[in-house]
């Protein structure tokens, strides 16, 4: 009877084992922005409504036919020893985008370079030298989002994944303050930050603070992300993130960088 025992056990480990292990699943969702009057501006929307003004600026980047942003700013973590992680982007929507985000300190360097057309990718990592393609569906699956997503910086701007929008200035142009749910708005960016970064496990989010300047067709001038996470690579560190992204060069011709070399990739 106790050798069946065992022998019952021995054949059950490999199942236990399975069972105990965290389960890698989590999957991409739809960018689903709320349905805005196109035809309205920002002195239009009333304070009961300001939480309605990012899915406004999505929907007015999705009109234009080409635009340019800069993305700068740092990480900066706070393990066994502190260290500051470089950010820096450069995006351009046009009938082929692009996109190319750099990260460098000195311990951790990525580079994810990528050109999107007609629903597909084509793109590289810094270690894997050569460029892939694939449906841009089935890179979004690996990769969690991309610039030019039906969301801001990855995050969704779905009425339930916004906690609070405030008018912090009103001149020339408007700045708001937004400021997003951990949970709700950050599914997309979860799965590229543990794809980029590397990282063990999915970070958790503290805070999400996004200010908006724009015109009051809701033109998009810059983005300022103040962020407080937790990542794990070996050992769970607290992070906090800044960074500044700026807009331009809307509705003009754009030159994408080496685009001749990976044309032929998409067909």
């Amino acid at each position: 009877m106790k050798l069946e025992r065992k022998l019952l056990l021995i054949s059950l480990l490999p199942f236990l084992l399975a069972g105990c292990k965290k389960k890698d699943d989590k999957k991409r969702e739809s960018d689903e922005p709320v349905v805005v009057d196109p035809d309205k501006t920002v002195e239009d929307i009333e304070e009961k409504d300001y939480k309605l003004i990012p899915s406004y600026i999505v929907n007015r980047l999705n009109k234009y036919d080409s635009y340019k942003s800069i993305t700068s700013g740092s990480t900066i973590s706070s393990g066994l020893i502190k260290v500051t992680q470089t950010i820096d982007v450069t995006s351009i929507k046009s009938d082929y985008c692009y996109t190319k985000n750099e990260s460098h300190s000195s311990l951790v360097n990525s580079v994810h370079e990528a050109y999107y057309h007609n629903s597909r990718s084509v793109y590289r990592d810094k270690d894997s030298g050569e460029f892939s393609s694939s449906s841009l569906d089935d890179y979004l699956n690996v990769y969690g989002t991309y610039p030019f997503s039906e969301s801001l910086e990855g995050y969704s701007v779905s009425e339930d994944a916004i906690v609070s929008v405030t008018k912090i200035k009103e001149d020339d142009k408007y700045t708001f303050m937004v400021v997003f749910d951990n949970e709700k708005a950050t599914n997309n960016v979860k799965i590229q930050m543990k794809k980029i970064g590397g990282l063990d496990d999915y970070p958790t989010f503290n805070l999400i603070e996004m200010t908006l300047v724009i015109n009051n067709d809701f033109t998009l001038s810059k983005i300022f992300l103040h962020s407080k996470y937790n990542a794990k690579k070996i050992l769970n560190t607290d992070c906090e993130q800044s960074y500044e992204v700026s807009f331009s060069n809307y509705n003009e011709a754009i030159d994408v960088p080496n685009l001749d070399s990976v044309k032929d990739l998409f067909n």
